[in-house]
């Protein structure tokens, strides 16, 4: 039988940290612009629509201040919020 062994992870050092709560705040802020623009009445087509109008959606309300992938989470995540 196998055992899951929990290894203990180290702070990160000081300039680590910096650049996480950075990204973090910039996640936040951009996700927050979403979530203005998706609240607008007009736009509620975009939580129902396929990827790619999402896609473009997301591309036009951009600060383009995150690196693509987590920009494309963090607007997924806001249409997600949305329907909830």
């Amino acid at each position: 039988m196998m055992r899951t062994r929990r290894r203990m992870t180290r702070q990160p050092n000081k300039r680590k940290a910096v650049l996480l709560h950075d990204l973090i705040d910039r996640y936040a802020k951009q996700k927050d612009a979403y979530l203005v623009e998706l609240a607008k009445t007009k736009n509620w087509y975009v939580w129902q629509s396929p990827r790619k109008i999402k896609r473009r959606f997301a591309r036009q309300y951009s600060h383009h201040t995150l690196p693509i992938h987590l920009d494309d989470q963090c607007f997924f995540d806001a249409v997600t919020t949305m329907v909830a």
